[in-house]
């Protein structure tokens, strides 16, 4: 796993969104991120996505944070785009602000090499008192060019 500190500039994501909880999502019965993305693939949103600007560069942005990583937070499965007015109905955006991230990379079998990167990630910020998370907006981000790969992009405060 490669873990490195990287600036980057606002973008907008445009796609569907769920609110959740790390409690919810630890019970495969209540869970609600798998069936998020299952819709989202199932169901072609990103065909239906208007502006996007890169089409092989997809997104998981999590926001709204309430409580830090034990209370609720939304999560955006999406795209980026140009322009996030006229929506279709059903759709969310969210501007991801320009920030400095702790940028946490990995490859291997999906899904299990989410949940072993996100479990690195609560791991690193429970031990270490370099890097504290602002808890404002974090993204995954999966490229068309390795299906195998995932950036989990952490905002962060020094």
């Amino acid at each position: 796993m490669e873990i490195y500190e990287k600036f980057v500039g606002g973008k907008k994501i445009a796609g569907i969104k769920t609110s959740t909880s790390n409690t919810v999502e630890s019970n495969p019965e209540t869970a609600c991120i798998p069936a998020l993305w299952q819709r989202f693939f199932t169901e072609n949103i990103e065909e239906q996505i208007p502006n996007r600007v890169d089409e092989g560069t997809l997104f998981g942005v999590y926001t709204d944070y309430d409580n830090e990583q034990r209370g609720h937070y939304s999560l955006i499965a999406g795209r980026e785009v140009s322009d996030i007015v006229a929506l279709p109905e059903g759709f969310a955006a969210v501007n991801v602000p320009e920030a400095l991230y702790l940028v946490f990379a990995s490859e291997g079998d999906m899904p299990a090499v989410i949940y072993s990167t996100w479990q690195t990630i609560w791991e690193y910020f429970s031990s270490t008192a370099d890097y504290a998370r602002a808890f404002t907006t974090d993204f995954e981000l999966y490229s068309d060019d390795n299906p195998a790969r995932i950036e989990i992009y952490i905002a962060i405060k020094k």
